[in-house]
């Protein structure tokens, strides 16, 4: 389970969007190899985590609490000293690469602005955090000398260069005739060939190709007919298509609850008995807040009809229109699990006609018994509270129930 340059380059954009003109107000390390920075945007305050372990690295906006040592290390004094305060401009890949930049405008000791770069490295053992000024190293988390590598080195003073690359190309760059044309020249499995033939991808998505192509068949490359060739150039072009329409971000779990892998596509290798659920893009999970609204609408035409619609606000609806394709997908998924229980509540409050002054019968003028009335409400605000807590779930984060209290306040 790695993350991928392709991955990681989706994750780049969503941090670009979502810490936008964000300034830096805290900076801690908790455990040597990783840095945390608080950053406050006009609305709201986030937590970006980098990690630089070795089994773990990575960048991600996170909610845990973390607990500092007392004596901050050197590299957090140095972080402190010369990022506190700094705004962020801009955060980009390496293309092809799994290194992102935070690059940030920061006051020196004299005064001036200067623009500081944050390098995350997310090369697994290889990981580490560089911070750059004007192409100089001013320090770095993990400090490679001569001895360490005779390649590149990473101490105070010295021009940044970044890694060597892999001589083979990148699965997003080149296309899939030529991908497929270097890969069968090897005499292994299609994943495996695939996997050593492109950079910028994991083998779960070499694997996911070869499944898309021959339905789970373990072919050899060397040994693929023309049409068996031109399915797996289309299988792969399928999956450049979602990766350029901004990805469907999945995470897949064991049937013992383990999780296994996650990726930026619903993956179709792993069959039934695995648990494949989507998790969130940091922007596309705030659009669902509309969604909310739009069945809370509906809840509200039948519940309250002398109100005006919510659904005729243009607004509203102006915002819905905007959405991406697989921004209405993952919304999609999550009502399409509500669909049965919006259902039978839709058919007991037409059955009772609930209105706002009172629950009576259109053809008569008995009126339901309070402990009625107290069940049918406490139905809508479960089903209200199922879909916010899934959206909670999805998107990890307390704000999604604080955001969507005004949402449950339509029932009241």
């Amino acid at each position: 389970m790695a993350l991928d340059a392709a991955t990681l380059a989706l994750t780049a954009a969503e941090l670009k969007t979502t810490l936008a003109d964000a300034k830096i107000a805290k900076l801690f390390e908790p455990t040597r190899d990783e840095l945390v920075i608080t950053l406050r945007t006009r609305t709201d305050t986030y937590s970006l985590l980098l990690s630089a372990r070795s089994g773990s690295a990575r960048v991600c906006l996170t909610e845990e609490s973390f607990e500092n040592p007392e004596t901050p290390p050197s590299f957090c004094m140095l972080m402190r000293k010369h990022l506190t305060g700094g705004r962020l401009l801009d955060v980009r890949m390496e293309p092809g690469d799994r290194i992102v930049y935070f690059e940030f405008q920061c006051t020196n000791e004299m005064g001036d602005l200067v623009r500081n770069i944050l390098c995350a490295e997310l090369m697994g053992r290889y990981s580490n955090l560089v911070l750059v000024q004007n192409g100089k190293i001013i320090d770095a988390l993990k400090r490679v000398d001569f001895e360490d590598s005779d390649v590149r080195q990473l101490l105070p003073g010295l021009a940044y260069t970044t890694p060597p690359k892999p001589a083979r190309p990148d699965f997003l760059a080149v296309s899939a005739a030529s991908i497929v044309a270097a890969a069968c020249e090897r005499e292994l499995p299609v994943a495996d060939a695939l996997n050593k033939t492109v950079a910028g991808v994991g083998p779960v998505v070499c694997r996911e190709a070869a499944w898309r192509a021959f339905d789970g068949k373990h072919l050899l490359a060397n040994e693929l007919t023309e049409a068996q060739k031109h399915q797996l150039m289309a299988a792969i072009d399928e999956l450049k298509e979602i990766y350029d329409e901004g990805g469907c971000p999945c995470s897949v779990t064991a049937p013992d609850g383990k999780p296994v892998e996650y990726t930026f596509f619903r993956p179709r290798q792993y069959g039934d008995k695995y648990l494949i659920c989507f998790i969130t893009l940091i922007y596309q999970v705030n659009e669902l807040y509309y969604i909310i609204l739009v069945i809370c609408a509906f809840l509200q035409d039948i519940m309250y009809p002398c109100k005006r619609p919510l659904c005729k606000n243009r607004l509203l609806l102006n915002k819905l229109v905007v959405l991406s394709l697989n921004q209405v997908k993952l919304m999609l998924h999550l009502i399409n699990k509500l669909t049965c229980l919006i259902t039978v509540l839709h058919a007991v409050l037409i059955a009772f006609s609930l209105k706002r002054t009172g629950c009576s019968l259109r053809k008569n003028s008995l009126k339901l018994s309070p402990f009625v009335i107290v069940l049918i409400k406490d139905f809508a605000y479960k089903l209200l509270y199922s879909l916010l807590v899934t959206i909670k779930a999805i998107r990890g984060c307390k704000d999604g129930i604080t955001s969507a209290i005004t949402v449950i306040n339509f029932l009241n």
